[in-house]
């Protein structure tokens, strides 16, 4: 199993390297390149431009922009925002940790609510249940998001006052855990409804397939009781499809919480991306593409390894893999 999370990481070398090149080709081929934000600015002469472009290398072939901005990528330097002139690395982990923290409580509250409706909706198949969850889901993923999000600013914060409408905490007050729960409440909730719906679906056609296998018959039929047949037996190869989808989605849902960043005002990265790409401050676009790019690779290797978690069979597959 060792062998194997080394292979793919060693192979992970050369993806990320094909990623940086064509998001790095990509920048470079937009209209008015990395120097937008300057040549937008009616009080930059011409020779500053050209006195900017040399001292950032700009002036250089492409190839060599891209050689020089991957050595310093890989030694830690990430350059600096062209809109700030703050290092990205600064401003890169400086957010990080809220998005870390908004998506982290989203996903929680995702499988505490998926998992259990789309177990009840595969043993209740067609019940009245089973519908009311159908219509939860259908709602969950096909309600735009930011529509959401700005109907519950207005019911929550404007109309009852019960919530704040933006932001990761009260300004100039103490830390206080309440403090920061009231602020998380509205956009960790709307991002978990969002998921909810999906994941359940996933959980109750694969419950669906696994409880109508022969094992279950048979452990039926050895006298155990329902909830240890579906808990212990149905659930865990139940989960390997949703264990795909989550890996898929985890890293999606750190660059997805753009709009509910943005909605809400939170201090994350894809407030952070947006922000960027309106400036099109492209050395702070690079670190995020790229650092969203090692993320789903990460998540998909560790999607591998929870396979083996869940069914103990794919180990065999794994190893002569």
């Amino acid at each position: 199993m060792w062998t194997y999370i080394v292979r793919r990481l060693v192979i992970t070398i050369p993806l990320l390297i094909a990623v940086s090149f064509v998001s790095f080709a990509i920048m470079q081929s937009v209209p008015g390149g990395p120097m937008a934000v300057y040549r937008n600015n009616p009080n930059v002469r011409a020779e500053d431009l050209a006195r900017l472009e040399k001292q950032l290398g700009l002036d250089k072939p492409m190839s060599v922009q891209y050689a020089i901005w991957l050595r310093n990528f890989v030694t830690g330097n990430w350059g600096q925002s062209l809109a700030s002139g703050r290092q990205v690395t600064e401003m890169i982990f400086e957010r990080l940790g809220n998005t870390f923290y908004l998506m982290g409580t989203a996903f929680v509250i995702t499988l505490i609510v998926a998992i259990p409706i789309g177990i009840q909706s595969a043993i209740r198949q067609y019940s009245f249940f089973d519908h009311l969850a159908t219509l939860f889901s259908f709602i969950g993923f096909s309600v735009p998001i930011f529509w959401l999000g700005l109907m519950a600013i207005i019911l929550f914060a404007v109309k009852l006052d019960w919530l704040p409408a933006g932001g990761m905490r009260t300004i100039d007050a103490p830390f206080s855990i309440s403090d920061r729960l009231r602020y998380l409440v509205l956009p960790a909730s709307l991002m978990a409804f969002h998921s909810a719906g999906q994941y359940s679906r996933y959980v109750r056609v694969s419950m669906l397939e696994v409880v109508r296998q022969d094992y279950i018959i048979a452990a039926r039929a050895k006298g155990l009781i329902e909830r240890m047949v579906i808990i212990k037996h149905a659930l865990r190869n139940a989960l390997i499809p949703l264990i795909t989808v989550v890996a898929l989605d985890l890293p999606a849902l750190f660059s997805g919480a753009l709009l509910v960043e943005t909605v809400f005002a939170w201090p994350g990265m894809g407030r952070l991306f947006w922000n960027s790409a309106l400036r099109f401050d492209y050395p702070v676009l690079m670190g995020t593409i790229i650092l969203s790019a090692v993320l789903v690779i990460l998540f998909n290797l560790l999607a591998d390894v929870l396979y083996v978690v869940a069914d103990p069979r794919v180990r065999l597959i794994r190893e002569r893999g």
